[in-house]
């Protein structure tokens, strides 16, 4: 593959790193792809940092001039034994994961890191017991903030690429550097269409890098609110009527126009032998291995499958004045080896003889909800940005990339979740004010359309490990062959948003 149009050699004397653990070409390709144009405005050397004996990554890394390549080396025996007993110390002081999630040495969040890195290694959705998995996975944590604060110290980093954050060595990695002063360059979604998220400071950990500034909302609320809510509006119709594809690279549902009328709406609900007459609402489910605590900055539930169970247990006991429908997240990630899924816990917590509680049935394309819809309840899904655009009530976690901006309902609290599930006709009767859609929509427009760029180097390859990476290098290499600097404007929005210390991206193309 070559790359002559796109590098420039240079050798500064600070440093950018790239921090590659993903095991994908095409994430590793794009990271590079954005430290190329930072090193070029900030005038920095690049360097990278990987897995033991990653040599794929460090060869893509050497075709964007990679001063140094650098493996975060496997522990020897001596090693694995000291740290393993470290780990068996600190686990002895607790009791449960619910107290080993208070787990921070110097600030960073270890107890969390080896939680959620439990989760989805062991594809156990839940646990509050502290099994010999977490040995071995703390022993690893600990090794790698160790390692790291060395390696900060011995090298000038200013700024650290990252495209994922999640989980071990990465989310122990992440930290560090905020801690260190470091600024985190993030990849926000993609592949092709992405924006970059910048993050400053250590108290920014849990926050999801698509999360808007309020200023940068407020701004184009008032500058234009009418304009950018019909263009966000018509964004979001084009999502859920599935007329476009999902931003989202974990759903992979095909295009399909389906609209739904009333008659078909009737039908829906005769199917499910519910009430047409009374309020309906939709409990959204999440992927249960993915994600649990990142992204979050207020922990109210410390899982997704806590957050389902109780969810469930609770509308359980409600009387039957309102439809609840429980929707499984479309994503399949795990989905082969998950040990519970919302259906099974569906099927044990209700049942099929409840009255006025159902499971959203596979005959049905999903675009039926929002003509169906006066509530949607999550913890964090987008569904609480998607539906109150259409003027429906979102009840959903504070602490999440779009809570607090005045058009949901945010719980702080297990008591208020509660308190908005038990006065849920309350909660529905209270209709969105004409400025809350407004405001729902305009912040779709901003974090779905203005702060993302169509990369012209990049395409929407398999973000999966099913990627096929000969067919991927060749795709690359023609996009590279006919690539004009002048058209692409990306470097000009990231020297816009470093110069003016903004969160986000703007694509000023799509104002």
């Amino acid at each position: 593959m070559k790359k002559k149009k796109i590098i420039s050699k240079r050798k500064y004397k600070k440093n950018l790193l790239i921090a590659s653990f993903v095991h994908q070409q095409g994430y590793t390709y794009n990271e590079c792809l954005i430290a190329n144009h930072l090193a070029e405005i900030k005038n920095l050397n690049i360097i990278g940092l990987m897995d033991d004996n990653d040599e794929q990554t460090k060869e893509i890394l050497k075709c964007f001039n990679s001063q140094k390549n650098i493996f975060l080396s496997k522990q020897n025996i001596l090693e694995k034994v000291t740290y393993i007993l470290k780990a068996n110390k600190i686990l002895n002081k607790y009791n449960n994961v619910d107290e080993f999630l208070k787990f921070k040495p110097n600030g960073i969040q270890i107890g969390e890191a080896v939680y959620d890195h439990f989760i989805r290694n062991d594809n156990s959705p839940t646990t509050n017991h502290l099994s010999y998995k977490f040995l071995f996975f703390l022993a690893e944590a600990l090794y790698v903030n160790d390692f790291i604060k060395i390696f900060f110290k011995k090298y000038k980093i200013y700024y650290l690429v990252m495209a994922e954050r999640q989980y071990i060595p990465s989310i122990i990695i992440f930290q560090n550097a905020l801690k260190a002063k470091i600024k985190v360059i993030a990849r926000v979604l993609g592949p092709k269409e992405f924006g970059i998220s910048i993050y400053k400071s250590l108290k920014d950990i849990h926050r999801v890098n698509k999360k808007l500034e309020k200023k940068l909302i407020q701004k184009f609320f008032k500058k234009n609110k009418l304009k950018y809510a019909n263009i966000g509006f018509n964004r979001v119709k084009s999502i859920l009527n599935q007329t476009i594809k999902n931003p989202d690279p974990n759903i992979k549902k095909k295009i399909k126009k389906n609209q739904y009328n009333k008659k078909e709406c009737d039908q829906f609900y005769k199917h499910l032998n519910l009430d047409p007459t009374k309020k309906t609402c939709f409990v959204f489910s999440h992927n249960l291995l993915d994600g649990n605590l990142n992204g979050k900055e207020i922990h109210v539930f410390k899982d997704y499958l806590c957050w389902l169970r109780e969810t469930l247990n609770y509308i359980n006991k409600l009387d039957n004045s309102v439809n609840w429908i429980i929707k499984e997240h479309p994503s399949d990630y795990g989905f082969s080896k998950i040990k519970t899924t919302a259906k099974i816990e569906f099927d044990r917590i209700i049942g099929s003889n409840n009255k006025n509680i159902r499971f959203f049935p596979k005959e049905y394309n999903s675009s039926i909800i929002k003509d169906i819809a006066d509530c949607v309840v999550s913890l964090s899904g987008t569904c609480g940005t998607e539906y109150t655009c259409f003027g429906i009530h979102s009840i959903n976690s504070s602490g999440i990339f779009y809570s607090e901006n005045g058009f949901t309902n945010d719980y702080k609290s297990k008591k208020e979740y509660f308190n908005f599930l038990k006065n849920i006709e309350k909660v529905i009767k209270n209709k969105l004010t004409k400025n809350q859609i407004y405001k729902a929509r305009v912040h779709y427009y901003l974090s779905h359309i203005l702060t993302r760029y169509n990369n012209p180097l990049v395409y929407n390859f398999d973000i999966t490990r099913d990627l096929n990476e000969k067919k991927f290098f060749d795709i690359i290499t023609r996009l590279i062959k006919k690539y004009s600097k002048k058209n692409d404007k990306f470097k000009e929005y990231l020297t816009y948003q470093l110069n003016n210390g903004n969160r986000h991206l703007i694509n000023k193309h799509r104002l």
